[in-house]
């Protein structure tokens, strides 16, 4: 990318005859003269000319302009630019859409949309550069020849004319009608004595370029270079190590100096769809860190990130990634990751002398769910990335990480189709392919953070076109805070947030090498901004001290208003206008006397919510029952840890609900409480839950707190010394269950009609095992119950049908009735000596 060189030395009288040019053909600074373009008008026709929609028009950006409104004629077209970012104008400026569209403002507006970069070293070759904003896609407007110069100026403040909005809209028609997909075709020629594998030929590859082939009917050995195709790309390989196993040719492909030439000449097109089921995890990280607020002698600590679950779901074909993020062993957060329908779409035409067009992206919805729970802002030793994992698509290598910049706890989530890639074409230069189109979004934080997600494409067409290109998406908060000695308010405190987005590609295209990374969203552009002031701990709508660096703040009636939780409130009145937020029951404990609050529900319907530890300065020690019922907008929710009971069904059918974060003193759990969150797939239980309340009678499949759901994977706090009963009663897809080595008891039907649940591994430390634990757990296939056990409650096996292998324990002592009762599949025990009281009911 080609920095600004130093201003141009001008003669003054030349400058002077410029100047007066330019302004004579500008005319006054607001008013449209005839023939020429509004701003208004022309962000219509870019939204027009870029087939920009939004399919759901509660997920519109604000109004961060303080000059149009609703009733505006391009108040929506205005918008739908907004939230595609076109815009760059900080929040709570004017837009001015009645006046002229200046040349820059086309310029820099028509090309964020087409993303043209100029060429490693270019100078500037018109003469008022240091007048404009945007010099580089002046350049390229020069380049392209959508304007005509002006005594060698640009005249940056010019009005554009309705011809050249013509030409120029045009030119950008041509571009795009360049970048549409064509029909799939490969055509391509090879070095003598290469390989080619037929496209007819199943091949898959991994992330260490092994590659199996099944149905080749020739030979590769050792040394061999060969071409294998992934959706008509040709990719080369020299062999490594040749194996066969089960039919199929096991390759160990090693890409260096034999294959840059195996390609020849190219004429392919296609796109290929990623298989997410063989996403490859990032291993278990650890890292040493150190608080420095404890000063030079602080202890040395452990962080831990983990995979904590990976599942992928077949029929939508939908990979769901929870990593684990653990200070010295206790839960500090998760970040979930979902993505789905990968695609790469590729266009290459050249040979190794000349390419005249070359093409990659790579497109994914993406949705990103991040629940940090405390402050990590004093450690040093953190990175800022971390990997989560990849795939090998054939066509290119496709990398995941985390990137974060934490300074304390955060909830957030984003939705959204991600697009990254580059494009060139001979005469045209080199394009970058970037998007990101927001489904989603909340954020809620009382600090300055910064947390998103990578990923990194690399693709390799041998010597006529390779590199990478990579997108992250996440989200930037910020928080300032003053104190005042004199007058009133005595603090002022502001905090902002906004989705931020960033693309970037390096590649070399035959001989000639270039890269870039440019910013798609950032706090002046971005579709979502979120800005709250809180004087003496009350939100206002403008600061009183007139301090505040921020014209906007997000209002009430905002889709994006969510308030941290540490400005909690049942409601706020901003410009005079009240919305109720949190809905709550003052109560009274029985024991102390202490009134606290029930939480009763949420007026809003954000993705994320934390729960206030106090609100109206009653503590929140309860979630009531519904509260939260069939909110399907939930994605994430965190429970502080003064919660100690959460009524029945609170969070019942919240169908998009993946991570909760549950109170580290929760003691009771009503009925069906996380009953049919289906995209639920793991949850941590704290020490302090010992009461399970089932309501009711029924007997029904979907009766229990996780009956219905997602739920997969369960974890224990460590120090858990007991199962609760009944808590996984129904959870029909767990599969996995880690118990501690400090439990002792595994309560009445913990498990009961866990029918996923295929093994548990028992701890040294259990002593009893109550009746009905694993009743109708019928993918159990073998138990071997640790010496330790003493007693085995009444029909604790029971049902279990296809349970075959059972190794009871030596020091067993009380066995209940029925306990195999209906294990049809079990034909032989042993009995240990141990063993003197049997009892027949039950």
């Amino acid at each position: 990318m080609a920095k600004k060189p130093g201003v141009r030395k001008m003669a003054c009288v030349s400058f002077l005859v410029i100047f007066c040019i330019c302004f004579l053909v500008t005319g006054t600074a607001h008013a449209v003269e005839p023939n020429t373009v509004s701003r208004g008008e022309w962000i219509q026709q870019l939204v027009s000319t870029f087939q920009m929609t939004v399919e759901d028009h509660t997920t519109m950006p604000d109004n961060y302009f303080s000059d149009i409104s609703s009733e505006s004629t391009y108040y929506s077209d205005i918008l739908t630019a907004v939230e595609f970012g076109v815009i760059d104008l900080e929040a709570g400026e004017p837009f001015q859409p009645d006046s002229p569209a200046t040349r820059e403002f086309a310029v820099q507006t028509l090309n964020f949309c087409l993303g043209f970069q100029l060429d490693e070293g270019e100078s500037y070759t018109y003469s008022d550069s240091s007048e404009t904003v945007y010099p580089d896609d002046v350049q390229i407007a020069v380049n392209r020849d959508w304007f005509a110069l002006v005594e060698g100026a640009f005249c940056p403040d010019q009005p554009i004319t309705q011809a050249e909005m013509q030409g120029m809209l045009a030119d950008a028609q041509t571009v795009l009608a360049n970048d549409a997909a064509g029909e799939n075709q490969s055509e391509f020629s090879v070095e003598e004595g290469v390989i080619v594998v037929p496209e007819t030929v199943q091949v898959s590859v991994d992330m260490e370029d092994t590659l199996t082939i099944v149905g080749y009917e020739g030979t590769i050995q050792t040394g061999d270079v060969f071409v294998v195709t992934f959706g008509g790309f040709p990719v080369a390989y020299q062999a490594g190590n040749v194996t066969e196993e089960n039919g199929a040719l096991v390759i160990q492909g090693l890409t260096g100096e034999a294959t840059e030439a195996a390609v020849t000449e190219a004429c392919v097109s296609g796109t290929s769809e990623a298989d997410l089921g063989k996403f490859e995890p990032a291993e278990e990280t650890t890292y040493y860190i150190t608080d420095r607020s404890k000063g030079a002698n602080a202890p040395v600590e452990t962080l831990t990130i983990a995979p904590r679950e990976m599942e992928y779901d077949e029929a939508s074909k939908t990979l769901t990634i929870i990593e684990d993020v653990k200070l010295n062993q206790a839960t500090a957060g998760s970040l979930t990751v979902v993505m789905s329908n990968i695609e790469t779409d590729h266009d290459v035409d050249g040979t190794l002398i000349f390419v005249k067009s070359a093409y990659f992206s790579i497109e994914s919805d993406l949705s990103v769910t991040a629940s940090i729970r405390f402050d990590l802002s004093s450690y040093a030793g953190i990175p800022s990335s971390l990997p989560l994992g990849g795939i090998n698509l054939g066509v290119a290598k496709l990398t995941l990480e985390m990137n974060y910049d934490l300074s304390g706890g955060i909830a957030a989530n984003w939705t959204g189709d991600l697009t990254a890639g580059i494009s060139y074409r001979s005469g045209d230069g080199v394009r970058i392919i970037k998007g990101f189109q927001k489904d989603v979004f909340s954020m809620v934080a009382d600090v300055e953070l910064r947390i998103g997600v990578r990923a990194l494409a690399e693709f390799n067409l041998v010597e006529l076109f390779k590199g990478s290109a990579w997108a992250s998406v996440g989200v930037q908060g910020n928080a300032s805070y003053t104190y005042y000695d004199t007058g009133t308010p005595e603090t002022c405190e502001t905090i902002s947030g906004y989705l931020y987005a960033e693309v970037g590609y390096s590649a070399r295209i035959l001989w000639e090498s270039c890269g870039d990374t440019v910013e798609l969203y950032n706090e002046k552009n971005s579709p979502v901004r979120v800005y709250y002031h809180y004087e003496d701990g009350v939100m206002v709508d403008q600061c009183s001290r007139n301090l505040s660096s921020f014209p906007y703040y997000t209002g009430v009636n905002s889709p994006y208003f969510n308030p941290g939780p540490g400005h909690a409130s049942s409601s706020y009145e901003l410009g005079g206008v009240v919305r109720a937020t949190f809905t709550y029951e003052v109560k009274t404990d029985s024991e102390t006397g202490i009134q606290y609050a029930s939480i009763t529900g949420y007026t809003g319907n954000p993705s994320v919510l934390v729960i206030p530890s106090e609100i109206d300065g009653y503590p929140v020690h309860m979630i009531a029952a519904q509260a939260f019922e069939e909110k399907t907008s939930l994605r994430a929710v965190t429970i502080p840890d003064s919660v100690t009971e959460i009524g029945s069904r609170a969070f019942a059918d919240c169908t998009n609900l993946q991570n909760v974060e549950l109170s580290k003193g929760l003691v009771s759990l009503g009925s069906n409480v996380f009953n049919g969150c289906v995209s639920l797939l793991e949850i941590e239980i704290p020490k302090s839950l010992t009461d399970i309340s089932l309501g009711g009678t029924s007997d029904s499949l979907t009766n229990g707190i996780f009956g219905g759901s997602g739920l997969t994977k369960v974890r224990f706090e460590q120090g858990m010394t007991k199962v609760p009963e009944y808590l996984f009663r129904n959870a029909t897809n767990l599969q996995n269950v880690e118990l501690l080595d400090t439990m002792t008891t595994i309560e009445s039907g913990a498990f009961v009609r866990c029918t996923s649940l295929t093994e548990i591994d028992f701890p040294e430390s259990l002593t009893s095992i109550e009746g009905t634990v694993f009743e109708g757990c019928t993918s159990l296939t073998a138990v071997d119950i640790p010496d330790t056990v003493t007693t085995i409650g009444s029909r604790a096996f029971a049902d279990c049908t296809n349970l075959q292998d059972v190794q009871l324990p030596k020091g067993l002592i009380s066995l209940d009735g029925n306990v195999f009762n209906g294990c049809a599949s079990l034909t032989e025990i042993v009995i240990p000596k141990s063993l003197t009281n049997v009892s027949m009911g039950g």
